[in-house]
Order: C-alpha cells, then structure tokens, then sequence
C-alpha cells in the first residue's frame, strides 16, 4: 500500500466516522430525556464563589437538554424563581439571571424590571434584559418605561438603545427633552442606534 491508498483509506474512515458520530448525535438528541430541573437548580441555589462549578455544569447541561415549550416554561419558571429568591446566595442569583438571558421570554421581562433595582443584582438583571432581543421584550420594556424611577429608566433606555428597535422610538422621543441629563442623553444614544 503507498501513501497516497493510506490517506484516502484514513479519510474516507474519517468521513465514515463521522457520519456514524452524526448520526448518533442526531438520534441522541431526538430521545433527550426530560431534565430533572427541580434537583439541578436546587443543587445551584446553594452555590457560592470559590466552590466547585460542578453544579453549573449540571444546570446548564439541564437547560440546554430543554427541547419543548413546556420544558423551556419550566426552566424558565425554575430560573426566576431562584433568581427572586433572596435567601440564596448572590452568586447562585447571579447564575440564574445569567441563564434568564437565554432562556427568558416575555414571562421574565417583569420580574427582571423589579430585580433592576436590587444594588447587587440590578446589572445582572439588566444584562438578561439586554440579552432577551426579542420584538416581545420590546414591547414590554416600551410599555413599563414611562412608570419607571429615572434610574431604572436609565437602564431600560439602555436596554432598547443596544436593541436598535426602530419601534421604540416614539418611546424615547420624550426623554430626549427631559431635564434628567442622563436620561436625555442615553435617548439620544439610543435613538442614534
């Protein structure tokens, strides 16, 4: 056999191996169990800086499993839940409202404007929200601007500014001639988007 027979024997193996890898990737995915999200998120809730991530690692494995809208509503369900709840750990709270940011929906959009004002988690509850680009989340974020405290509609106009929605502009009009420096300055970022 010469060289030239040894590498087409090697990558026509590599071609069939990765058809059969493909293959059983597919088929893995289509019998994907239901995530026990009850026990992974429990284990999280009482995570902390410094310990071992194992328990990340296993929510978000959990989540990423998450394949139906019930199940999606469930994690989702789970993830606010932890996020709200202040006897947790920050950190734990922290990694929740991380995960809002991909898993969040319309649902989410609420409780993320209330945690916006918590000290510690208003900017991880701010970086959900910017990361939940949906026409939905606009929406919302558009609806509650106006009966927000001014430094939670700095963050909101924030928020739509990196959104660029072309639709909140009528939204922001009225703060580009607020007498709050701030606010009037980020609307007109916003609207230069």
């Amino acid at each position: 056999m010469n060289l030239k027979q040894f590498l087409a024997m090697v990558l026509m193996g590599s071609a069939v191996g990765i058809g059969v890898a493909g293959c059983a990737t597919l088929s893995s995915t289509q019998a994907v169990p239901a995530p026990n999200l009850e026990e992974t998120i429990a284990a999280v809730a009482q995570w902390e800086y410094g310990r071992n991530r194992a328990p990340l690692v296993a929510a978000e494995q959990a989540l990423n499993a998450c394949r139906t809208d019930a199940q999606r509503a469930a994690a989702e369900a789970a993830l606010l839940k932890l996020a709200r709840d202040s006897a947790a750990p920050r950190a734990a709270r922290q990694f929740a409202l991380q995960q809002l940011g991909r898993f969040g929906t319309e649902t989410s959009v609420e409780p993320l404007l209330q945690l916006l004002a918590d000290s510690e988690l208003g900017p991880d509850a701010a970086a959900a929200l910017d990361r939940m680009r949906t026409p939905a989340t606009d929406r919302r974020l558009r609806e509650r601007l106006s009966a927000l405290p001014p430094p939670l509609q700095a963050h909101v106009l924030r928020i739509l500014g990196n959104h660029a929605d072309a639709e909140s502009v009528s939204a922001l009009e009225p703060f580009v001639r607020s007498d709050h420096a701030e606010l009037s300055t980020l609307a007109v970022r916003a609207l230069g988007r």
